[in-house]
Parts: structure tokens; sequence; C-alpha cells
């Protein structure tokens, strides 16, 4: 398929109306498909190491492997450098330029400062012509992927799941300025300032198009999607705040490694934003079932302490994070029509009719 690169990179970096940018990129599926079905194509290891031996001192000597099971956006890459330090490298599809990754060394640089583990951001280069490659080279971090590793060890899921509750609690106590994506051209100078100024602005954004997504697939009818566009809109007590703090966005298994006795390391903060506390604990409860919910706010309680009317705006932003999950999964449906994806779509359905249920909107 044949589309102009110049004009896809204005449209993906900008983030000032995306609430999950994975899902709300304005562009087609089947442009979307085009770009990121094959990532991995078209990026040359020689030609990736004499760009990334240009910005190290510790030079790159070999990339010894590509990992194809990981990321739906990055070609992950790891390699090893001339003092012998393992390295990681992700790789935007050649030509697309990188819209977030100074955003994410300020996030994981604030992240270490407070004593979590993740990773450092070694250096990053953007594209300087439609034939280029934007990358990011970060340290490696010890441990297994916590997914891999619980099905290895399920009698350990309950003792590390209460760990990862406590990780985001501590993680909650980073404050940043504004709401939403951050802006990525100011981040190079190490600020974090999120794209909006209200968290209702933030939540919002998006939400006329995945209701409109929504409709087209018949997962919520017009009156539903009337009630739901109200429900999250400014009159709503449950979304005023007038601070924000630091949101990962995706903090689940795939993105934690672990070395069986604890977390090791917070990975791939690409959707990071600027919100409030509730919203990452629900985006992580809409991957897993109640009876891990709960041993996850056991955890997160124990270091938060008590949140004024918790149930109710867990229930909206959750109900918020599945109506973009079930946009995301429609969209990939079209040019990934694969089972997993199907029975996502059907498991979907039901997340957005329990929330709609909660609030007395269902059809």
């Amino acid at each position: 398929m044949n589309f102009d690169k110049n004009e896809i990179n204005k449209v993906i970096t900008d983030r000032s109306n995306v609430f999950y940018w994975q899902g709300d990129r304005k562009i087609t599926p089947e442009v979307a498909g085009a770009i990121w079905s094959d990532k991995h194509a078209g990026i040359n290891n020689d030609e990736l190491i004499l760009r990334m031996n240009k910005m190290l001192t510790d030079k790159i000597v070999s990339i010894d492997y590509i990992d194809k099971n990981y990321g739906h956006v990055n070609s992950v890459r790891y390699a090893t450098t001339e003092s012998g330090k393992n390295v990681v490298v992700r790789c935007h599809p050649r030509g697309i330029k990188n819209g977030y990754f100074f955003a994410e060394r300020g996030a994981t640089d604030a992240t270490r400062n407070i004593g979590l583990p993740t990773y450092e951001t070694l250096a990053v280069h953007e594209i300087e012509g439609s034939d280029d490659v934007a990358f990011q080279i970060i340290t490696k971090m010890p441990g297994e992927n916590m997914k891999t590793y619980f099905s290895k060890n399920p009698d350990i899921t309950d003792k590390l799941t209460i760990m990862a509750g406590k990780m985001m609690a501590r993680l909650h106590k980073i404050s940043v300025d504004g709401f939403g994506p951050f802006d990525n051209e100011v981040a190079k100078s190490g600020k974090l300032i999120g794209l909006h100024n209200s968290f209702i602005s933030a939540i919002r954004a998006s939400l006329a198009f995945n209701l409109e997504q929504l409709q087209i697939y018949d997962i919520v009818n017009a009156k539903e999607a009337e009630g739901l566009d109200k429900l999250f809109g400014a009159d709503n007590h449950l979304l005023h705040t007038d601070s924000a703090i630091l949101v990962h966005n995706d903090f689940a298994d795939h993105n934690l490694l672990t070395d069986g006795c604890d977390i090791s390391a917070i990975l791939d903060w690409d959707e990071c934003v600027g919100g409030m506390p509730v919203s990452d604990v629900a985006c992580w409860s809409t991957f897993y079932d109640q009876k891990r919910t709960e041993k996850f706010l056991d955890g997160y309680f124990s270091i938060s302490g008590a949140i004024s009317d918790f149930q109710d705006k867990f229930e909206l932003l959750r109900l918020r994070y599945n109506i973009m999950k079930m946009t995301l999964r429609l969209q990939r449906y079209t040019w990934n029509k694969n089972e997993d994806f199907r029975k996502k779509i059907e498991s979907g359905k039901i997340d957005v009719q329990e929330g709609l249920k909660y609030f007395n909107l269902q059809r």
C-alpha cells in the first residue's frame, strides 16, 4: 500500500486529541497494518549499529537478536557493547517519526529518581529523512517477563500481584504538570508537560471517535452513546481533579519483569500520561479478573491509603478504557483477523455492557 509518510508522521505525532495513542491514531486501519504488521522489515542491523555508534561512547559491537514476540509498535533488538553491557534498541518502522521517546525518557528518569526500577535511556535518534530509522537505546533490565513467569509459576501470582499494587502506588507519588499525553518536544528539555489543562479534557480526547466506532459495530446504540458522552462530561464530579500524577497506562504483567522474589523492572512507557491515580488502576484491571484485582488493590491501598469515591471512579475509568480497547481491537481485526482478536472483541462487548449497567445506561 502506498501512503505519504510525511503526512502520516504529522498525524501520528500529534497526540493532542488522543486518549490512548495506539487506538486513537487518526490513520486508517489499512495504513496502520501496512506500517506495523511487519515492523522489523527494512531495518538493517549493520546500518543501525553505525548510526548508534555515532551517539555512544561505549560502542555497540553486535546486535544479538530481534524479539519478534514483543511489542506492537517498535522492533525490539538486543545488543552488546564493547564493555560487555547489554542494551535494548527500540526501533520505529523505517521513515516513521518518533512521537514519544523523549517523554518516555522523562518518565523513566523521574521513576528511577524515587527508587523504582526501570531502564535508563542512553540515546534517542530522530529520523533525518524518509529513509532513516528512529530509535531509542535503553539499558537492559534484569528478570523475566512476569506474564511468562506466572505461566510457569502460578503459585507466586498473588504475592507478586500485591507487590505490583504497592509499586504502582509508589509511582503515583510523582507529580507532573498537565494531563494526558506529554509534549514530546518539551520533553527534550527534561520536562513532562501534559497536553491538556484538565483531566476531563484528557478523558474526552477521541471519545467521539471511539463511540462512533462502537456504534458502527453495534457494540453500543445511539442512545447509549449519547449517555456515555454525557457521563464523561464536565458535570461529572468524579472526573474533577486539580493535580496530575504520572500514570504508566500499561502497567500489566507483560510490561513487568521479575526475579521470582520481587518486581525487577517496569517497561514500556510509550502510553504514559498525566492523570489521576485511579485511571492507572482502572487500566490495569482491564487485563485481569476480579480476584486478581482485589489482590492488586490490597497492595495499592496499603501504600496509598483510602481514595474518596474510589469504586465509582474505578468503574467510570474502567469503562473509558474498555471503550478505547474495543476501538483498538476492532481496528486491528480489520487487518489481522486472528482468533485471539475475535475472542477479545467478544469479551470486550461484555466489559462495555457491564459498565453501561453500572451507570444505568444499558439498552
